[in-house]
């Protein structure tokens, strides 16, 4: 440990934690493990809430909207969740992908979520209409998607070849 650096930690997960996410506030941190849960853990006191949140083996990616109000998981069977934090309740499941999703983000306002899937594709999602609003298909397996403050929304994408890009969303 640095000096300067205090830690907590954060015990629960039964299997590797494969994923995790911050709050924009710091508040809230989420997890997605082999476990098959999701945890949301609150900093301030420690304590977490466990989401039994895959069904069909490891729980990731996760992703966490700004204000904490809500968090995006990914599945291995391509299906996306979106659940309230503060209910613990699953909101909606956005289907689409065919692969197993390898990363979500939430945008920086909280209107859209962005997925990447295995086989490279990346898929906008409207948050409000949870219908799917843009596709670009990359050349290897996603890696990492990014929302980008500012509009349009800019994506970043980073695939397994190394090559990264950015994307832009237009209306």
């Amino acid at each position: 440990m640095l000096p300067g650096y205090a830690h907590t930690t954060l015990t629960g997960h039964t299997g590797w934690v494969r994923a995790v996410a911050i709050s924009a506030d710091e508040s809230t941190v989420i997890s997605g493990s082999d476990d098959g849960y999701i945890r949301l853990w609150n900093l301030a006191s420690g304590n977490s809430w466990a989401i039994h949140a895959c069904r069909t083996g490891p729980a990731y990616p996760v992703a966490v909207a700004p204000d904490a109000s809500f968090m995006v998981s990914g599945n291995r069977d391509g299906s996306i969740h979106i659940w309230d934090t503060a209910s613990r309740q699953e909101q909606a499941s956005l289907v689409g992908h065919t692969a197993p999703i390898s990363s979500v983000a939430v945008a920086p306002d909280a209107s859209k979520i962005v997925s990447g899937d295995s086989s490279g594709n990346v898929y906008a999602w409207n948050l409000a209409t949870k219908a799917r609003i843009a596709s670009w298909k990359g050349d290897h397996p996603i890696i990492m998607c990014i929302g980008l403050p500012g509009y349009p929304l800019k994506i970043t994408v980073g695939q397994e070849s190394g090559q990264p890009y950015l994307l832009e969303l237009r209306d």
